[in-house]
């Protein structure tokens, strides 16, 4: 079984980035160019939809195969149930005879005495 995923959602950004000072970042290797470069680039609009697009396509394969799942898992358990029966059925007809037979060795016992 399929372990669930969780699902992340990006937030878009901010049209302008806040500003940047030393109580926003107090890391001051992120306030020159070099450490800058070390942040990943925010995502745009098409990137973020696409992302949406995609996420969305896992989700709807993740529910047919669930959905597929769920039909086989139901055949399966009718089919079980209805073997069952069947044996419960053959069973209880097997039971009958038996305890018509005992009735009839006892029958038979009874009347030699």
């Amino acid at each position: 079984m399929k372990s669930k995923r969780p699902i992340i959602r990006l937030v878009p950004a901010p049209e302008s980035p806040p500003p940047v000072n030393s109580e926003t970042v107090p890391n001051e290797k992120l306030l020159t160019p070099a450490g800058q470069g070390s942040l990943p680039p925010r995502p745009n609009i098409s990137q973020l939809l696409e992302r949406e697009v995609y996420e969305k396509h896992q989700l709807r394969q993740e529910l047919e195969f669930q959905q597929e799942k769920h039909r086989k898992t139901s055949r399966a358990k009718t089919y079980i149930a209805g073997q069952v029966r069947d044996v419960i059925q053959t069973l209880q007809q097997a039971l009958d005879v038996f305890e018509k037979m005992l009735a009839e060795i006892k029958d038979d016992l009874d009347g030699r005495n």
